[in-house]
Parts: structure tokens; C-alpha cells; sequence
């Protein structure tokens, strides 16, 4: 995800691949599944997400907006986060016992009023 820029960086490094190279020799455990899509409705991947998360330490949720829903040639239709992500997030909120640190990767501001802040 590179958020709505036009056109593909030289390169890219993910946000899961960054945290893994940052602790790498450490002794912290690095697990990843993508629990959905940005633009896709399909719920299949809540379930390993959720799995995932009931036993995690740490649960980091990152999500936001790709070209797919704004950029140069498409314009979005509300300023809101895509529902199947707010979706994920109360679903996961169900389970996960600590708190859920949401990275939102966006070209542009997004209303997080649905995101529930917690301290």
C-alpha cells in the first residue's frame, strides 16, 4: 500500500517488513496475516485475523486508502474509513486484550470518528 500516489516508487518497504528488519535478533516475535482488502468486501480472512490477534502481546492494525479508491484518476466518495476495515477493527476490538495501535497509510485525511480511542 502506498497510500494515493501516482505511479510506482522506485521502491517500497512495508510496514511489516520494516518492524521485522527493525527487531530483527531480538527476541520479539513478528506474526502477520491480512485479515481483508481495501475495496473488497470479503470477510474470510476476520477469522485467522482474530485468531491471531486473541493471543498477541502487541496487536498493530494497518489500514488506510490505495489507488484503488483515490488518487490522480479516481476520486472517493467519502472521507471515511472503508467499512469492511472499521468492520475488522470492532470485531477484533471483541477479543483482543490489550489495545489495538491502528496505522492508517493514506494520501489524504480520513475521518477516524468510528475508531474508538482508548488509553
Amino acid at each position: 500500500m502506498q497510500g494515493s500516489y501516482f505511479g510506482k516508487a522506485p521502491f517500497l518497504i512495508d510496514p511489516v517488513t520494516a518492524i521485522k528488519a527493525m527487531t530483527a535478533g531480538k527476541l520479539i516475535e513478528i506474526e502477520f496475516v491480512n485479515g481483508c482488502k481495501i475495496k473488497d468486501p470479503d470477510e474470510s480472512g476476520f477469522s485467522a485475523a482474530i485468531e491471531l490477534a486473541r493471543s498477541a502481546d502487541i496487536v498493530i492494525l494497518f489500514g488506510g486508502l490505495d489507488q484503488s479508491i483515490e488518487g490522480e484518476s479516481v476520486d472517493r466518495t467519502s472521507i471515511t474509513v472503508p467499512d469492511i476495515l472499521l468492520s475488522l477493527i470492532h470485531q477484533l476490538e471483541k477479543v483482543v486484550r490489550s489495545s489495538i495501535h491502528v496505522v492508517i497509510i493514506s494520501g489524504s485525511g480520513l475521518d477516524l470518528t468510528y475508531i474508538r480511542v482508548s488509553p
